[in-house]
């Protein structure tokens, strides 16, 4: 039988995640995939960051609109890849034009040093999957 790690009093490490919004994002994949972290997270849905972390980071702190026109401000500039399990760039559409900057591209090589980086041909995004030790 399973043991739950709260009844042992084991506290897991929190799954750890960064999102970068590219211009023109599609709001409806970002904003599922941060409710189902934010709904993993915790217990009786008080939307606290303890097993799941999420982080919005971006080369500048200015706000990215949506490719509906909502826009979303990162919280702090590009940290370090290492710090995340996960690194997700949400892309959207894509008759806009070229939206990678030279600092998103500097920094997705960073953390593909140490993961492995994967090309999703769904909207041109790209998916950094687990960090390597």
């Amino acid at each position: 039988m399973p043991t739950n790690k709260f009844i042992l009093g084991l506290q897991p490490s929190p799954l750890s995640v960064g999102f970068i919004l590219l211009p023109h994002f599609t709001l409806l994949p970002f904003a599922a995939f941060v409710d189902a972290l934010r709904l993993a997270a915790d217990e009786g849905d008080q939307s606290r960051q303890i097993l799941c972390k999420w982080t919005v980071m971006g080369s500048q702190l200015n706000n990215i609109t949506s490719s509906c026109g909502i826009t979303v401000q990162p919280w702090v500039s590009f940290r370090d890849p290492s710090e995340f399990d996960y690194v997700v760039v949400v892309g959207g559409l894509t008759h806009k034009g070229s939206v990678v900057s030279s600092s998103l591209i500097n920094y997705l090589q960073l953390a593909a040093c140490r993961t492995y980086l994967r090309k999703n041909s769904y909207k041109n995004t790209w998916k950094v999957y687990g960090a390597v030790a």
